[in-house]
């Protein structure tokens, strides 16, 4: 008789199916993965970031006490980003799929303020899931995502401040990344400079006007930069070094005050209408280009059209691409957008602003951009003129005071601090500003302490050099300004599509473990200050919400949440094993035939087992003993 294999076939298929569900589990449209055995996750870290790499290692001695196993990888930047940048959901410009989970488990590193706390929307949306998009978490949730939406398309404080009090509470309690500290702006300066303006971001930033102004102490400024700029348009860069010098030159629409509040730049008022649609800029008068035509609002207008012309060629295209059209109105620049956008304001007014009787008809590749010795390629309105340059590991930018710059100070002039106005009279106060690398921080130090420099770049990483500066030690002709927090925020990120770290619960005991003032002392000492959000109030004091889940240190807690959920230490060596990852061994005896099997524990390996025990008939083969 004909032996009936329907029945076995269909269930054979049915297991190998049930079977591949349980081995590649998805969350949204991201496949994980695999699912680990034991809470041991390799946390990577910038090899060049001493802050990182000591707050990756308290991190690792806060997970141990809770028997969560940390492995700190440090890397360069060349192999540290590809890792945790490639890969999401849809390479949208190929139109093609690419690897769907991100190269990393956690990550701990300093991300990046700007006035505006649009980072939350790029790092939580799950639109921000791509390529090199700020989404690292593979996070998707609705809930979270209708906030973030609600804020970029508020119309007014209001509603803006409601939607991101919420982004905020869901932040907490999804737990995408655990915010750790601010570094604060430890910058080193010589001791003869005053009149510097420490605000959130510190004294010297893209955002930060006042410092290049208002500062004085001698005719001459001297910046030690680590590295050349990597680019003179103020279109293609993408690094604060380069920035920092378009400031130099350039002008924009708005800035910032000591409080991270909007005042009028190259616009003395602007305007927005109820529901969001419409921007209005009215133009200052009286300000003239480096080559002394004057400003217009043609050139605003020619500045706004070439960027979205240019679309993503642009790194500045994020701040336009709702603009819809662009009209004038006598000193008035009358902007329509696509939909309403809470920071049109904000990103539209920090675009610097070209000069379109030079480059009406150029393209922005055009290789005038690049040349340190095209003096015309570089007119601006900014409070210095670039003169010229040499680009490379040696190289430098020299700028001198722009004699007609239009700041003067005083009544009816823009003010860095209500409480402290700067008084009329010529600004800037410094004749010359000069760029000059060093790729050494030691001789950027010796080279302050000697004179060469005033100042460099960027703020230290270094207390011991912070100990050494100062009256009576090793430098005593440099002082370390410690005034403001840095725009430099750390944290750890957790990857969403590495089980168990997709389990909110391990997430949580692992914050609930880490004390982040503990680390910030332990990675910086006394200079960094800790973060209570995703938007923290010590640098976005008018939008953090008081009333989120916080962490605080409670290991006992931390411990008991993971016991509570089946992470158990089953074999003694510290580190729990995820629940059903435990292995067991068995011995199985039949007549003439001893089978020993390794049972994995893996999560419905008994249930396959009875599937196949009802759909399969499994033949034991017998051999005899030799």
């Amino acid at each position: 008789m004909k032996k009936n294999t329907t029945f076995s076939l269909i269930g054979l298929a049915f297991v190998i199916l049930f079977l591949t569900s349980l081995s590649s589990p998805v969350m949204g449209s991201v496949s994980q993965q695999p699912q680990k055995e034991e809470l041991s996750f390799e946390l990577l870290v910038l090899d060049w970031d001493t802050i990182s790499v000591d707050a990756g290692l308290g991190i690792k001695e806060a997970c141990a006490e809770i028997g969560v196993n940390v492995i700190v990888t440090q890397l360069d930047d060349s192999v540290f980003y590809p890792q945790i940048y490639e890969g999401g959901r849809l390479n949208e410009s190929a139109g093609a799929v690419v690897n769907d989970y991100r190269d990393y488990e956690m990550y701990e590193m300093a991300g990046g303020y700007s006035p505006i706390p649009n980072h939350v929307y790029f790092r939580g949306h799950s639109s921000q899931d791509y390529p090199w998009g700020d989404n690292l978490a593979f996070m998707y949730n609705d809930t979270l995502d209708a906030a973030l939406e609600a804020s970029q398309s508020a119309t007014n404080p209001i509603e803006l401040k409601a939607a991101l009090f919420e982004a905020q509470v869901l932040m907490a309690d999804l737990l995408p990344y655990i915010p750790l500290f601010l570094t604060n702006d430890a910058h080193f300066i010589t001791q003869e400079w005053v009149g510097y303006s420490p605000m959130p971001g510190g004294i010297f930033t893209g955002f930060n006007p006042w410092t290049i102004m208002n500062m004085s102490g001698a005719t001459e400024f001297v910046m030690a930069y680590p590295s050349d700029v990597t680019h003179l348009n103020p279109f293609l860069y993408t690094d604060a070094r380069s920035g920092f010098a378009a400031n130099l030159h350039y002008d924009n629409l708005i800035a910032y005050n000591e409080s991270l509040q909007k005042v009028p730049w190259l616009a003395e008022s602007w305007s927005q209408s109820a529901d969001g649609m419409h921007l209005n800029f009215t133009l200052r008068t009286g300000v003239t280009w480096h080559d002394g035509e004057d400003l217009n609002p043609d050139d605003v207008k020619f500045t706004l059209d070439f960027t979205v012309a240019n679309g993503t060629l642009t790194p500045s295209y994020s701040s336009v691409e709702k603009i819809d059209t662009v009209a004038i109105d006598g000193q008035t620049i009358m902007i329509n957008l696509t939909e309403p956008y809470a920071f049109a304001v904000d990103d539209i007014g920090s675009i610097s602003i070209l000069p379109e009787h030079i480059w009406a008809g150029a393209n922005i590749t055009d290789a005038r951009w690049q040349d340190p010795s095209d003096w015309a390629a570089h007119v601006g309105t900014g409070p210095f003129v670039y003169m010229s340059g040499l680009r490379g590991s040696s190289g430098f930018h020299i700028f001198d005071q722009y004699d007609d710059y239009w700041y003067t100070g005083g009544a009816g002039m823009p003010q860095y601090s209500s409480s402290n106005p700067i008084a009329a009279g010529v600004y800037p106060k410094i004749e010359n500003f000069t760029i000059q690398v060093e790729g050494t921080e030691m001789n950027r130090i010796l080279g302050m302490q000697s004179g060469l420099y005033d100042s460099e770049r960027y703020e230290t990483m270094s207390t011991e050099l912070i100990d050494a500066v100062g009256p009576g030690n090793d430098y005593p002709n440099i002082k370390c300004v410690n005034e403001a927090v840095s725009q430099w925020d750390y944290y750890l990120q957790f990857n969403f599509a590495v089980k168990p770290l997709d389990d909110p619960i391990v997430r949580k005991a692992i914050a609930y473990a880490i004390d982040p003032q503990a680390i910030a002392q332990f990675a910086f000492g006394d200079y960094a200050t800790v973060t209570d959000s995703v938007i923290p109030s010590v640098f976005f004091a008018g939008y953090n919400n008081p009333n989120i889940e916080h962490y605080d240190l409670d290991v006992a807690k931390a411990k008991l949440m993971l016991e509570n959920a089946g992470y158990i230490d089953n074999n003694g060596d510290g580190i729990r094993e995820v629940p059903g990852y435990y292995k067991t061994t068995t011995t199985t005896t039949v007549p003439d035939t001893t089978t020993t099997t390794e049972d994995d524990g893996a999560p419905g390996f008994e249930i396959a087992t009875f599937l196949l025990a009802i759909f399969i008939s499994i033949p034991i083969i017998r051999r005899k003993r030799k």
